[in-house]
């Protein structure tokens, strides 16, 4: 991908370690200044294998911008800092790990990043396939202190009401109630589906329509209201949250007024043919046998059912309903399509309906982070998912998506509130500890995009990304009113 291609306005950068550096790929920021590296100029086009190796002669980690340039493999992706960026090259280097097998790992390189095994639960796959836990990257081990353990101040409702107030205005409260009439609409039709009566299509455009508005005035009030919203059944929040999902995305890649509506329709309803499956099958706690499996998946032929015998829904409503479960390398169901062969507004379905399942509580897995879920997307583009449509929902999304606990270089932790558009990872954090880790007397917000240093006079930044529970921390947990 060349500079010109590229709008200057944005970038996407990811942090990995120069072992996995190649030609092609284009470093926007070293852990150095750049002209204590000899470098005249910021950012670098590395053209061939000579560039790739100065890079690695000075650095341990880089930056580099997959907008501008190639973007690096998934196992190279470094989320959390062991050193801060110019640490002197003699320090003690990170821990050292083997390689998963793979191309790469064939080079019997070590790979120096911290990784960190998925506790029991914790690592299913992104299909409820039965398949093993797997390995998280880029995950901080934190002191997890019990949320009981926390001084009451923490869990001061009112205090997150007027922050969030004073960050999204008068738009918060038109956001909770967009995300009311959703619930109402995704409830009713749940209910009708449950016994056998046709979808009030009405009554679900209603609730997509005041979503949609909302998102036009300020997305990020109601991605905001969707992480602290996080309660209730799965199939009515999981339903809500990837109509609001695809509805952003679908904003983001240029789609008009009909297509977000229907998009959103369609994502509100990928599962609805749930309702008809047996209660304890949805609610098992623990991998499901292959014949549970085979059970579970009738759900796609249920929704597809469900929603073409309800009037005032449209075929491609219908067929993104059919099709979202299919996934890019042919291994989804249930007809096993392959690319193009599966209807764009699907492929974002499929997307957004992994990626909220992923950040939610189900009974084989608990959820992971919002950073942690877009991370592991990344790492299953070209594969699941297509590549290209993976890295414009981290583009929209941001690496540090709203809902995602943050430690920042200075120290103080907080929960991101909101993604800035231009910068985004310099997102709108509400600081929740100190440096110290000790809770704040009351919350602040920092908006890093505008932002630039401590009070130090120190670079401020994003450091990493947090696990759920990190200090005791859990964003949905807090601000639940």
């Amino acid at each position: 991908m060349s500079d010109a291609a590229v709008d200057p306005g944005f970038s996407m950068d990811l942090r990995i370690v120069t072992e996995g550096l190649e030609p092609g790929m284009y470093v926007s920021q070293l852990d150095r200044p750049w002209k204590e590296a000899g470098f005249a100029l910021e950012g670098w086009m590395l053209r061939n294998e000579e560039d790739v190796r100065r890079v690695r002669a000075l650095c341990r980690y880089v930056h580099v911008d997959i907008l501008r340039g190639k973007a690096p493999d998934s196992r190279f992706v470094v989320l959390d800092m062991e050193q801060p960026p110019g640490e002197q090259a003699d320090a003690e280097p990170p821990p050292t790990i083997e390689r998963e097998p793979g191309p790469a790992g064939e080079q019997g390189r070590p790979l120096q990043v911290v990784r960190w095994e998925a506790p029991e639960g914790q690592g299913e796959a992104i299909e409820a396939s039965g398949a093993p836990p797997g390995v998280l990257e880029g995950w901080v081990s934190a002191v997890a202190t019990p949320v009981s353990e926390l001084p009451e101040a923490l869990s001061v409702v009112p205090a997150a009401q007027r922050v969030g107030r004073e960050v999204f205005g008068d738009e918060l409260d038109a956001a909770r109630d967009a995300h009311a009439r959703l619930e109402a609409g995704i409830r009713s039709a749940l209910d009708n589906a449950r016994s056998g009566v046709a979808l009030d299509a009405g009554k679900l455009q209603e609730g997509v329509d005041a979503m949609l508005d909302s998102l036009g005035r300020n997305p990020g009030a109601m991605s905001w209201v969707l992480e602290m919203q996080r309660k209730g059944d799965y199939i009515y929040r999981h339903g809500i949250a990837c109509s609001i999902w695809a509805a952003t995305f679908g904003r983001h890649l240029g789609l008009d007024r009909n297509e977000l509506r229907e998009l959103s329709l369609g994502a509100l309803l990928s599962d609805v043919g749930k309702v008809r499956l047996p209660t304890e099958l949805l609610l098992k706690a623990g991998p499901l046998e292959p014949d549970e499996i085979r059970h579970l998946r009738a759900h796609v032929d249920e929704s597809r059912r469900i929603v073409a015998e309800s009037a005032g829904l449209s075929d491609a409503i219908a067929r993104m309903v059919a099709e979202h479960h299919e996934r890019h390398d042919g291994s989804g169901y249930p007809r096993a399509l392959r690319g193009p062969q599966i209807v764009l507004a699907a492929r974002i379905v499929g997307l957004v309906d992994s990626y909220d399942a992923m950040t939610s509580d189900r009974g084989y897995a608990s959820r992971r982070s919002p950073h942690q879920a877009m991370m592991e997307l990344y790492r299953v583009r070209d594969r699941l998912f297509e590549g290209a449509l993976v890295e414009q929902f981290i583009r929209v999304c941001g690496v540090f998506p709203t809902g995602t606990l943050v430690e920042l270089s200075d120290g103080t932790v907080g929960v991101v509130m909101a993604v800035n558009a231009l910068r985004r990872l310099r997102p709108v954090v509400m600081l929740l500890l100190d440096a110290a880790k000790q809770p704040l007397a009351e919350f602040a917000v920092v908006d890093l995009a505008r932002v630039e240093t401590d009070a130090r006079g120190e670079p401020l930044t994003v450091r990493a990304g947090l696990p759920l529970g990190s200090y005791g921390l859990d964003p949905a947990q807090l601000f639940l009113d």
